[in-house]
């Protein structure tokens, strides 16, 4: 039975969805906002705005550069900035530049570069010690998963596949 059809519960049914609404619209500000006040390039970015529907909270960045924000990202301002700022300033660049890499091991140096990039950036966001030791773990996770030679190139500073393993 549809509970939208019992007395009263039409009401708090409309009240709970505008309620709903408010909130997102909330978090839409909100990432505005951070990116306006840290100075967040969005330059590659094609749209950038909060994904209620990512069941796992996460954010991401499609092939498109648009930019998903998730639940997960609004623990505080500074991990809102640098959670919009691994998005849109380091995937969005990626894919712009072709480096969206397809397989395991192009994933995980892609993401590495992201995690390398807001461990560098966490004074600019003030990330509280908890938040910086949670990018490392999230970075640990993908370095896990480079083989030896592409750790290597990533440990020079070279965040490219080798030719021919753009898929790898």
């Amino acid at each position: 039975m549809d509970a939208r059809k019992e007395p009263g519960a039409r009401a708090k049914w409309r009240e709970h969805a505008a309620k709903i609404r408010e909130a997102n619209d909330g978090k839409r500000q909100a990432i505005a906002e951070a990116a306006s006040a840290y100075g967040i390039d969005t330059t590659h970015v094609s749209k950038i705005g909060y994904g209620p529907d990512n069941d796992d909270g996460s954010s991401e960045t499609d092939d498109e550069r648009a930019v998903t924000i998730g639940d997960d990202a609004f623990a505080s301002p500074g991990w809102l900035a640098s959670t919009i700022g691994h998005e849109a300033e380091v995937h969005a660049k990626q894919v712009h530049e072709g480096r969206d890499y397809g397989g395991a091991q192009g994933r995980a140096l892609i993401e590495t570069e992201a995690y390398d990039w807001e461990i560098r950036q966490a004074p600019r966001f003030g990330l509280t010690p908890k938040e910086i030791d949670s990018a490392r773990r999230s970075r640990a996770h993908y370095l896990d998963g480079l083989d030896p030679d592409i750790r290597k190139r990533r440990d020079q500073g070279d965040y490219t596949m080798p030719k021919g393993r753009e898929e790898d």
